[in-house]
């Protein structure tokens, strides 16, 4: 007996033991991470700051975004400072809803535009149910700040919208995607674009505001726009990544967020191909699965278990 009660109290010390070091392993972080999330048909991206503010943008298209925020997230937190939505389409925001049922989140900023699905309601009405600040937000007339979203105070950190150019509140545009709530993400000299799912119109429209040249006193230096690391727009769909827009862009990496057998044929072979030919390193969810961008204030490198 006396044995079985030492042998007990041995494993819950060495239990003691793992979870404080994962907890003091998590707290001692000094990286930047952010986390293209295994979601399926869908994206979502979960960033966290080493100061530990966390920003979740679009949450797939059903649960398994809580499975992977277990996975990214420390165990004891369950509260999300910012999360963006980029748009309305069912494959981006019903994992949102299940998060704002399970989570604390502080801040949910989206286009302002609105749409009639089932879907989109019930993303309102979760956050209604939460004690979520919401904050519809795009680029100011005159180029300058995005309003009404500044970005948080982050050390060594930024979130900046980059589009839309109008405030879209109330407005239910005829593509929801050219509605896309368009962030870049910086922690020290690492960028990383999220255009959700615009398409070449948007695309075109965002090159020609982020170019260094014109009189329209809306346009902003090119290097607003120029990131390291680029999300995909629209799964890697043909309606997209055209060739200006990636140019404008000028990224080193591409991340797709897409499921296995794509039903749309996600992402497009020519999109792939024009990657390929302007010699864009290319990571995918359906080959890699979770993909990691992991950086300090200097560099960055990305992990995943892509094949070789």
């Amino acid at each position: 007996m006396k044995s079985k009660i030492n042998f007990l109290i041995g494993s819950l010390i060495i239990f003691t033991a793992i979870i404080w070091s994962a907890i003091f392993n998590r707290q001692s972080d000094q990286s930047f991470h952010l986390y293209m999330l295994d979601v399926g048909q869908g994206m979502a991206i979960y960033i966290r700051f080493p100061d530990g503010f966390d920003v979740l943008y679009d949450g797939g298209p059903d649960d398994k975004i809580l499975a992977e925020l277990g996975d990214v997230m420390p165990a004891w937190d369950r509260e999300i400072n910012l999360m963006i939505s980029s748009h309305n389409h069912a494959d981006h925001l019903v994992g949102l809803i299940d998060v704002l049922e399970k989570y604390k989140v502080n801040e949910v900023w989206t286009s302002g535009a609105i749409h009639t699905t089932e879907t989109y309601k019930k993303f309102l009405q979760a956050i209604d149910k939460s004690s979520a600040k919401l904050s519809a937000c795009y680029v100011e007339m005159n180029g300058r700040s995005s309003l009404p979203c500044p970005s948080p105070d982050i050390p060594n950190g930024k979130i900046s919208i980059l589009y839309p150019f109008d405030n879209l509140t109330g407005q239910r545009p005829e593509n929801q995607n050219n509605a896309s709530l368009v962030a870049k993400v910086e922690y020290g000299d690492t960028s990383i674009l999220l255009p959700g799912e615009v398409e070449k119109e948007a695309e075109a429209e965002i090159a020609q505001h982020y170019s260094d040249v014109g009189a329209d006193q809306r346009v902003r230096p090119k290097s607003d726009l120029q990131s390291d690391i680029l999300q995909s727009p629209h799964q890697g769909s043909h309606s997209s990544s055209t060739a200006d827009f990636l140019q404008a862009v000028d990224p080193t990496d591409v991340l797709i967020a897409v499921g296995a057998g794509n039903q749309y044929g996600h992402p497009h072979k020519d999109v792939l191909a024009r990657y390929k030919n302007m010699g864009f390193n290319v990571y995918r969810t359906d080959l890699c699965g979770r993909i990691e961008v992991m950086a300090d204030l200097n560099n960055y490198k990305i992990i995943s278990n892509c094949p070789k």
